[in-house]
């Protein structure tokens, strides 16, 4: 993959993106603002400025997450959100 072809994601605080096991990254992993995340072309990205932003778009389709792949903050923003369906078991 040249970067010319990459998915570019650059200029929001939370990023999260989708893996090839169908889960994705931890949401509330906050990025410095000016950072930029190249991806393979095509990867499904959700971004958000603030964390009510990034709860609006995990709510949004069926998406799921690994516990194992989820900080212990970002755990219990998922048990406060009331969103925990979204955890895969």
């Amino acid at each position: 993959m040249s970067i010319k072809d990459a998915k570019k994601i650059n200029g929001f605080k939370f990023r999260s993106w989708k893996q090839a096991d169908g889960t994705w990254t931890d949401p509330f992993d906050e990025f410095d603002f000016w950072s930029r995340t190249f991806l393979a072309s095509g990867t499904q990205v959700m971004e958000a400025t603030d964390e009510d932003g990034m709860l609006k778009e995990i709510k949004k389709g069926t998406k799921k997450f690994k516990a194992e792949r989820l900080s212990d903050e970002s755990k219990a923003k998922f048990k406060d959100k009331r969103i925990l369906s979204k955890i895969k078991k």
